[in-house]
């Protein structure tokens, strides 16, 4: 059994401006925990799209070493944009997921026995980012403070990281990760600065050139921190009961 008053509880400490909400989730789209300030509907409609997407991606990958060339929901109510999959080093399963629906862009990042946790901030917090990513999310204008309502121009499929046309969603990336795992530290206590020697796919930078990873990058290693939280605390004895969705 799991506590989701203590679930909700971690999740709302470590709320702020560069992870404003966290949801806790099943591969099918289960909501199992968020903070407290999170808006139910929004955060349904977002998990329900993001779960199964993620789960149709890790299955073709463990089953045929790519990823899925169908959409887990493409059109309808349930409709969301994946704007980056990455994919671990041994190119069996997925390290995250990158994701935008409505207002919120999320990071999904796996935990344990079926479950995701997903980092989410509202789009118009990435105005005047300079990444990629950030250029991908649809109605945001770019410029500093300024989220117009404008729809960004879609290309067409992307392509894979083995060159297959992957069809979830236009405009998406795939990235291969090979880094170690490193140290994330306490979740309460993780900052910016400190995150680059997270678990992920930057190296650390030197602090005394100003280096501070993007609001993305930042996101990212929330979701991770979290996830590594709960693997190793609330969720250290859980298993998912068989037939529990």
């Amino acid at each position: 059994m799991i506590s989701a008053t203590r679930i909700k509880q971690l999740l709302s400490s470590n709320t702020d401006e560069h992870a404003t909400h966290f949801v806790f989730i099943t591969t099918a789209g289960t909501i199992l925990g968020h903070d407290y300030a999170a808006s139910v509907p929004a955060i349904r409609k977002l998990s329900a799209f993001a779960g199964p997407t993620w789960r149709l991606h890790d299955t073709a990958l463990a089953q045929t070493g790519k990823l899925a060339t169908e959409p887990a929901a493409n059109t309808g109510f349930f409709q969301g944009k994946v704007l980056k999959l990455v994919i671990k080093a041994d190119e069996k399963s997925l390290e995250s997921m990158f994701v935008e629906q409505d207002d919120f862009v999320g990071v999904l990042v796996y935990v344990k026995e079926r479950t995701l946790i997903a980092a989410l901030k509202k789009k118009r917090d990435f105005a005047g980012e300079p990444d990629d990513l950030a250029k991908m999310i649809q109605r945001l204008d770019l410029k500093e403070g300024d989220d117009t309502g404008r729809t960004a121009k879609e290309d067409g499929n992307a392509i894979d990281a083995k060159g297959g046309k992957e069809g979830t969603t236009t405009g998406e990336t795939v990235e291969k990760d090979g880094g170690d795992p490193g140290e994330t530290g306490s979740v309460k206590s993780v900052e910016p600065e400190q995150m680059s020697e997270a678990k992920g796919k930057e190296p650390a930078k030197d602090d005394s050139k100003g280096y501070k990873p993007g609001k993305m990058r930042i996101l990212e290693l929330r979701a991770e921190a979290i996830a590594e939280a709960l693997a190793e605390g609330e969720l250290k004895d859980f298993h998912m009961p068989k037939g529990f969705h």
